[in-house]
């Protein structure tokens, strides 16, 4: 009987060897891109889920109150040991910081000294090897807890540094001899799925001794957010019993500073968040840049829109041929096989199909995969399908294609009695018919759906370009102080920077705490003319010297900007939502006291401008000139440059020359501004791109299955169109004739599929702050682009039947 299955089934194939080859494509491109998008999607809900116990790991989290309520993923550092103190249910909490150090200088055994510039670096409590589950490979971590200057690095930094040599026991000197560690273990490498990628680690009480000696008071505050705090509950807890106590810890935590119950909670309260839901957070000083749990969902219903596409395809194609098979299915009755026979027989095609296709996909899927890794910064390979959860999935999608596809076929061309289906019916059923019009219609529904909605993404992109920021972001290159350059600039600012600004190259220069993009530190600026007892609202502040307004094109709208060159108390520049929140009339002039820099003087307005990204609506901004000890190292951390137009990479060689003139063991890396302003938005690039593609791939299927149906029903109307070609017709009119079929289809799909989009797409421009308009433009784009493609489809067809001489298709009758 499994003989007998296989070759009809070849037989059927052979066949109808076009509309096979049709049905396998589809399958074959949908199946490749449902797992390429269901690989995309396990990965992004895969984050920190390796950390053993990660379910009973929380990050702690707080939400500040007042005139602007705020989500904050630091915590101050003796939050750790309150809270452990408080709730016997955590059994360990660690903090870790991320650390900016100087590139290490290491010297091989040839003699040849070489810098590298790491960035993975943090501080953390000994605990961290037991909350984040870190196995050392080598080494000890009982030397790690007790030598202040211990590093533990990862095996590719010590196969960096060391190649095959033991790095247990050798040090690490970062430029400038600044900083020396010792190697006291090695970890593996950090997986990419975790919201924090550590490249090495040194002890946390190297910060906490640091931040003693220079500023004991900071480090004690409670209101300092500077470190990150994690802890885990024992699996013995009830975790619903932590949660109920977190204001009364709060109260407690806080109650150091005075005030009732009340009074606390309306300014702060702490959370708990789970360690795995952190990648799709996005509070204030994150320690990356995280996720999007929408884009998620958006491709799982991609991924459905793809198969029920292809499916749609499959059981379109096959009930179209229904009445060439009702001859075969009547004959079959006669001679003894059941209903439940012709119906496995029918199912059992569909499910060869499927696997065909699903076999074929895997190369698709090998073909499309370096493009989605370059775009989706991946390293998927071939062999991750074949990973245990990803192969069922794959199995389980090639099987449900199979069932789905041929269960519909199966009941419709079975349905009718021996003798009705020898002699063959002009419509096998008036609601099969019906049916396969409203697949048809869902099919490019879904279609225009994501035709809409691409256009109003890559909109929206280029609306990021494009959108003025109140700065001028062109030819504005940015370098980090570090190391040498960064004990040369401390001591030498005003020198240093007139230097760089001698050059032909650069055009000004200015120095910074944060570029454009970043995230500014949240403080506060007290106006000693206002009640003392007044609040005191959050405001972003910027550190920066007295060319700052005037190297990145700011506007100044009041006052004359900073004048003193080298100030050692502070002078302050204030945005315009600064001054409405600060409810100042006359600004000029008024005394305010910051939190780090002390008493200064008012000096001007600027204009609002962009200093975060889209996502976010613009905030005040308090502009900061001190160039006292306290402040000098945090106002120059960056330098930037506005360049003069030309050759870009000239330009940058000449200012690297200059710099290595004047600190020969400077470490130089360029930034762009514009560049670094694209980063903020690469959730929605990467977005953009993966839907586009799928888009694209989506149409193609669709217009398979248009037109394997299309080449059906020309074939069905040969003889109407030779009799009519005979009258007269032109092959024009016949064309036409043909294409009006779907005109209605195609109309219904649109009123059906571009309101949805539009509700979509609204919506996920709400999310951002400052976005496009959706316009006439994306409607009729979208129309066009829709009947262009169905057109295009259909005409083949149309041209290939209508060109026909009549007396061919004629002759027999």
């Amino acid at each position: 009987m499994f003989r007998n299955f296989i070759v009809t089934t070849l037989r059927i194939a052979y066949r109808q060897r076009l509309i096979t080859f049709l049905n396998v494509i589809s399958i074959a491109l949908g199946v490749a891109v449902s797992i390429v998008l269901i690989m995309h999607i396990r990965w992004e809900l895969s984050y920190d889920s390796h950390v053993p116990n990660a379910d009973r790991v929380f990050r702690i989290i707080s939400e500040n109150y007042g005139d602007n309520q705020m989500y904050w993923a630091k915590t101050s550092p003796p939050l750790n040991k309150e809270i452990c103190d408080f709730f016997p249910e955590i059994e360990a909490a660690v903090r870790v910081c991320p650390l900016d150090i100087p590139p290490f200088v290491i010297k091989k055994e040839n003699g040849e000294t070489v810098k590298f510039e790491e960035k993975g670096g943090f501080f953390a409590d000994s605990t961290v090897f037991d909350v984040f589950g870190i196995k050392l490979i080598a080494g000890s971590k009982s030397a790690f807890y007790t030598d202040l200057n211990s590093i533990v690095i990862t095996e590719s930094l010590a196969l960096k540094f060391f190649g095959n040599a033991d790095p247990i026991g050798k040090q690490l000197v970062t430029e400038g001899n600044t900083d020396i560690y010792i190697v006291r273990g090695v970890i593996p490498n950090c997986p990419k799925n975790t919201h924090w990628e550590y490249d090495f680690l040194v002890p946390f009480s190297l910060l906490r001794s640091i931040m003693l000696d220079s500023n004991k008071e900071l480090y004690n505050s409670r209101w300092w957010a500077g470190v990150y705090t994690y802890v885990r509950i024992d699996e013995k807890a009830k975790l619903n019993n932590v949660l109920a106590r977190m204001d009364d810890f709060t109260v407690q935590f806080m109650s150091v500073y005075g005030g009732t119950r009340e009074e606390i909670l309306s300014k702060r309260k702490y959370r708990l968040q789970p360690l795995t839901k952190i990648h799709f957070s996005n509070l204030e000083q994150e320690i990356a840049v995280n996720g999007n749990i929408t884009y998620v969902w958006v491709f799982i219903i991609s991924t459905i829109f793809i198969l029920i596409v292809v499916s749609v395809n499959y059981i379109n194609i096959t009930t179209s041929l229904a009445l060439k098979r009702l001859k075969e299915v009547g004959i079959k009755k006669i001679t003894g096989s059941t209903q439940w026979q012709l119906r496995l027989q029918i199912m059992g095609e569909s499910m060869a199909t499927s696997i065909v296709g699903g076999v074929l996909s895997v190369l698709i899927v090998d073909l499309i995969l370096p493009y989605y890794n370059e775009f989706a910064s991946q390293q998927f390979m071939l062999s991750n399908i074949f990973v245990t959860d990803n192969l069922y999935y794959f199995i389980s999608i090639i099987i449900g294609l199979g069932i789905v596809s041929g269960l519909y076929p199966a009941l419709i061309i079975t349905r009718y009695k021996p003798m009705d289906a020898i002699k063959g019916l002009k419509d096998p059923s008036s609601k099969s018919n019906k049916f396969r019009k409203s697949l048809l219609i869902a099919q490019f529904a879904v279609s225009i759906f994501m035709i809409f909605s691409t256009i109003g993404i890559y909109q929206q992109m280029k609306f990021f370009q494009n959108k003025k920021l109140g700065f001028d972001k062109e030819n504005l290159v940015s370098i980090v102080t570090t190391g040498a350059l960064s004990k040369h600039v401390n001591q030498n600012s005003s020198s240093f920077k007139e230097e760089l600004v001698k050059l032909p190259a650069v055009v000004s220069a200015t120095y910074c705490s944060n570029i454009p993009g970043s995230r500014l530190s949240v403080e506060g600026l007290r106006i000693l003319s206002q009640d003392p007892n007044q609040p005191n609202p959050s405001i972003r502040f910027i550190r920066v010297d007295k060319d700052y307004v005037n190297c990145m094109g700011l506007k100044l709208i009041e006052g004359i900007g900073f004048t003193d060159d080298n100030p050692q108390s502070s002078r302050f520049i204030l945005s315009k939502k600064a001054v409405d929140i600060l409810k100042l009339e006359n600004p000029l002039g008024k005394k305010g006291e910051s939190m780090f820099g002390g008493e200064g003087e008012i000096m001007g307005v600027i204009d609002d401008y962009h200093f975060a990204s889209l996502h976010h609506a613009i905030e005040p901004v308090v502009l900061e000139y001190n160039m006292g000890k306290r402040l000098r190292g945090m106002s120059t951390y960056n330098i930037i440059m506005r360049l003069a137009p030309g050759n870009t990479q000239d330009n940058l060689n000449q200012i690297e020359k200059r710099i290595k003139e004047i600190e020969p063991e400077a470490v130089i890396s360029f930034t762009f501004i514009d560049d670094y302003l694209n980063t903020l938005y690469i959730s929605e690039t990467k977005m953009s791109k993966m839907f586009k593609g799928f888009t694209i791939f989506t149409i193609i299927i669709a217009c398979l299955g248009l037109f394997g149906i299309t080449g059906y029903n020309a074939e069905l109307k040969t003889k109407e169109i030779g009799i009519r070609r005979v009258l007269g017709a032109s092959r024009g009119s016949v064309v036409k004739h043909l294409s009006l079929k779907f005109v209605g289809f195609i109309v219904i799909s649109i009123l059906i599929g571009m309101p949805l989009a539009y509700i979509y797409i609204t919506n996920w421009l709400n999310n951002f702050a400052f976005h496009t308009e959706i316009s006439i433009i994306n409607w009729i784009v979208t129309i066009l682009i829709t009947i262009l493609v169905t057109y295009a489809t259909i005409l083949y067809h149309a041209l290939r039947v209508s060109g026909r001489k009549p007396v061919d298709v004629l002759k027999y009758e």
